[in-house]
């Protein structure tokens, strides 16, 4: 509403005095002792000077790639001369399998952090990954970040777990009915790349990640599994390390993306490389096409004795 002039107001009061007895509470202001002062209108907002603003640090949008390839993770806005410092703050079953480097490389510890705008990152271990930035400027004010990354499952993934510390556990896999654990034809701790003579890369079997002083995680994968075989999977408790009691231990298996089975079962066994230790004969894994399986349970569970001697030989599993 615009106001009206001083003028038009000193008009109105004898009317508005006539008015007193219907004014709420029968009293009348005296107008005469209003100044009425009509506001500015509203100065135009100074423009933004965009350029004089630093840009926000900031980290790269989400990405998705396939488990065991590399993404490129890339920050912008950092001060002139800053330091960029990187590390992941959660993944999957808080998994120390990954790595900033463009191939993942199981000894290669010093890669669980990383420094520079631009980085290599990669894990063999499916999943999400919260991944930090940290922006350090030459006169010490900091800036940070976060990302995720996603790891897919692709071709044959086996990933087993434990919830013991101190302790080791081994994942097996072989490829062949008439091959046998413990020996060359078996994927394992001792024989991690068993299918170097193949001349196709995807079709071998690898091992990843051998993790010996607990909770794992191990990973077997095929990238482009067979379709003509069985894989068979087995967990061996090599060692408890003079720990008492179980260990429970969880294996998953993915077929493409998918997560198709998860199997769980307590092992024990007694100090490093003992016979009488647990072997447990999970189950079995067939493709019939790139991303569809099917996983057929075994949960039998015996001694390694009894597997370096043969396999199974019947009886009920416990």
């Amino acid at each position: 509403m615009s106001l009206r002039p001083a003028s038009t107001l000193l008009a109105l009061l004898p009317l508005l005095a006539s008015c007193g007895p219907s004014l709420r509470g029968g009293t009348v202001t005296d107008l005469t002792r209003v100044t009425v002062v009509a506001a500015p209108p509203p100065a135009d907002p100074a423009p933004l000077d965009v350029a004089a603003s630093p840009s926000a640090f900031r980290c790269p949008a989400p990405s998705r790639a396939l488990a065991g390839t590399p993404v490129t993770l890339r920050t912008e806005g950092s001060a002139s001369g800053a330091r960029v410092r990187w590390s992941v703050t959660a993944a999957p079953g808080d998994t120390r399998a990954y790595r900033f480097a463009a191939q993942y490389d199981d000894h290669d510890t010093d890669s669980v952090v990383a420094q520079g705008v631009e980085v290599p990152f990669t894990s063999v271990i499916v999943g999400d990954f919260t991944v930090h930035a940290e922006s350090r400027a030459p006169d010490g004010t900091t800036s940070q970040c976060d990302t995720t990354v996603s790891m897919l499952g692709h071709g044959l993934r086996v990933e087993l777990s434990w919830n013991t510390e101190g302790t080791d556990v081994d994942l097996h896999a072989l490829d062949a009915p008439e091959a046998r654990w413990f020996t060359p034809q078996d994927c394992y701790y001792a024989n991690r790349q068993p299918d170097m003579a193949f001349p196709e890369e995807g079709r071998r079997r690898w091992l990843d990640t051998d993790d010996v002083d607990g909770e794992g995680p191990e990973n077997i994968r095929v990238d482009t599994p067979a379709l003509d075989r069985d894989y068979q999977i087995g967990v061996h408790f090599y060692s408890s390390h003079q720990r008492q009691g179980p260990t429970h231990a969880t294996l998953v298996i993915y077929c493409g993306e998918q997560r198709v089975a998860r199997f769980e079962r307590d092992l024990t066994g007694d100090r490093g490389g003992s016979d009488a230790n647990d072997f447990w004969h999970v189950a079995a894994v067939r493709f019939g096409g790139p991303a569809v399986c099917a996983v057929r349970p075994i949960q039998q569970v015996t001694t390694a004795a009894q597997m370096r001697s043969g396999g199974w030989s019947g009886g009920p599993p416990r």
